[in-house]
């Protein structure tokens, strides 16, 4: 595009330049295709001479590349980066075996059909399988510098044959003045055979015989010598991908962090064309992990195409080291930073998924990582839990279950419980506490007055809604732990009545009447009449104790 925008300055200034200062081009164009004929042919004739069918071959392409630019763009960089670490990581943690079939066929390869640009490009497949599938027939036993040796020395080779044409052109600019001295001496002696013609015709002969001089300048300084040039530049840009490919698979040998990996081959980049780290992690979500149990204790997330958030772990150390010099520990991360650093060992941090797509599908991505470590018995040091995970987060087979529970319907009470007092507690810290719902409701609870004297009733435990356990009170009876507080006394119950008011939504008929009064921690108590009506005993009442009047 520039180029040929190039040579259409070129051509406007030269010849607009000549017609301005009065020049006539009719001479010129006059004596422009025979000169042209001369300088072009012998132009070509000694190209041919020097030059072997392949290096004609390459030079035709070459030509195109000077108009159309780069064969690779720079996101063919991001996928070479992309496919290479994504076939090391193959290699690490599944092994040689499970990674032969992709190097062996790439045209077959999942892997490779996800970046087509490059599985259709042979020297990059080649370069990329050739190395790995030495790692594959050794079964790892290669020194790295041995494999790094060999992609040496194949792009030592891709690089020559790429620059060929390039070393052609400017052999060719260089041989052009000389060509346009010969045309012009040709025309020259034309011009003595005629020597008896009269002055005016030997001045137009003598003219068009400059013509192939100024040819053979304008050809070799305006034309080819710029094509030769750019050519270096298109060249310089695409061999760039093979340093990267080659900086990711010895990067990964030798068991660099994969960020450090990424950097490396993303650095060697040339600066115009340079993606930013954010672009090759995109959004991620990272793990800090302790070198001695090798378990994760932090799961975070960074990232982002604005740079937003992509210092997130080493802030982390920062953190930790500021508040390390003070002596001073301000959560239970920093301490288990402080903690590994006390051992003198490193914290070691990972990538656990990156390219995610947008920031909230990282949020899914970690609260998702976070909640199956929670499940596996793996203690973190988050301050916070995963995003919505109270609401899109972890389930048991209970939060299962109470996720389709049905609404609390009086009508489906049995007999034995109308007219029974059905006390309503909020178990959620009980339950983080003691880890069983029942035992949450059983208590300890702060029930005076008249409800402590409250015999033959039944007690529900919940959690955002929803009835988690049924406890039948025989009595209250004084806490032996909790000062000043009760526990039941429990009673067996019938299976109907705790059918009735188990995994139950009370949230319509109990909560939402009474949120004010449970928002304030105080424990609700309600009873379904002879009419199946659901009567609010304490909750609904404005005199403190929330007790109806």
């Amino acid at each position: 595009m520039f180029a040929a925008i190039g040579i259409v300055i070129l051509l406007v200034m030269v010849f607009g330049g000549f017609v301005i200062a009065g020049g006539s081009l009719g001479p010129v164009l006059a004596a422009l295709p025979f000169e042209m004929l001369i300088i072009g042919g012998a132009a070509i004739g000694a190209t041919v001479i020097g030059n072997s069918m392949h290096e004609l071959k390459l030079l035709g392409g070459a030509i195109k590349k000077v108009f159309k630019g780069p064969r690779f763009t720079d996101q063919d960089h991001i996928d070479a980066i992309a496919l290479c670490s994504r076939l090391m990581k193959m290699l690490r943690s599944e092994g040689a075996v499970a990674l032969e079939s992709h190097v062996t066929e790439p045209q077959n390869s999942a892997i490779f059909s996800e970046y087509p640009r490059l599985q259709n490009d042979p020297p990059v497949c080649n370069l990329i399988c050739d190395a790995l599938t030495l790692l594959v027939v050794s079964s790892g036993t290669l020194e790295t510098h041995a494999i790094e040796d060999v992609m040496d020395n194949a792009i030592k080779s891709e690089l020559h044959e790429m620059d060929e044409p390039a070393h052609a052109l400017q052999s060719l600019s260089d041989g052009l003045p000389a060509l346009g001295i010969v045309a012009a001496v040709l025309g020259v002696i034309k011009t003595m055979g005629s020597i008896d013609e009269p002055p005016a015709v030997l001045g137009g002969m003598i003219g068009s015989a400059l013509v192939g001089t100024f040819l053979g300048v304008l050809l070799a300084y305006g034309f080819v010598g710029p094509m030769a040039g750019r050519l270096k530049q298109v060249n310089a840009h695409d061999q760039q991908i093979y340093h990267s490919i080659k900086q990711v698979i010895i990067a990964s040998l030798h068991g660099y962090p994969q960020p450090l990996v990424l950097e490396a081959a993303r650095s060697g980049l040339p600066p115009a064309h340079r993606p930013r780290l954010t672009e090759l992690l995109g959004f991620y979500v990272y793990g800090l992990f302790d070198p001695e149990t090798g378990q994760p204790f932090y799961i975070g997330k960074g990232g982002g195409k604005e740079a937003k958030g992509n210092r997130r772990v080493l802030a982390h150390f920062e953190e930790a080291r500021l508040s390390y010099r003070k002596g001073i520990v301000i959560s239970g991360k920093v301490a288990c930073i402080h903690s590994i650093w006390d051992r003198g060992q490193d914290v070691v941090w990972k990538v656990l998924r990156r390219q995610l797509a947008s920031e909230a599908e990282a949020h899914i991505v970690e609260g998702a990582i976070m909640d199956a470590l929670i499940a596996s018995g793996i203690e973190l040091m988050n301050e916070q839990g995963g995003h919505h995970g109270r609401s899109e987060g972890l389930l048991d087979m209970e939060g299962v279950y109470a996720l389709g529970a049905l609404d609390l319907d009086p009508a489906a009470f049995p007999d034995s419980l109308i007219e029974t007092p059905i006390f309503v507690f909020n178990i959620a810290s009980g339950y983080r506490e003691r880890g069983d719902y029942r035992l949450a409701t059983v208590g300890h609870w702060d029930v005076r007055g008249k409800f402590v004297g409250v015999t033959g009733a039944v007690a529900v435990g919940v959690i955002v809604g929803i009835s988690r356990a049924v406890v039948g009170i025989e009595r209250w009876v004084t806490s032996p732990e909790v000062e000043g507080r009760s526990v039941i006394a429990e009673r067996p119950l019938r299976e109907e009545e705790t059918e009735a008011l188990r995994l139950r939504n009370i949230k319509p008929a109990i909560l939402d009447p009474c949120s004010g009064f449970w928002q304030r921690g105080g424990f609700l108590v309600f009873r379904v009449t002879q009419e199946r009506q659901i009567r609010i005993m304490r909750g609904l009442g404005s005199s403190g104790t929330g007790e109806a009047a």
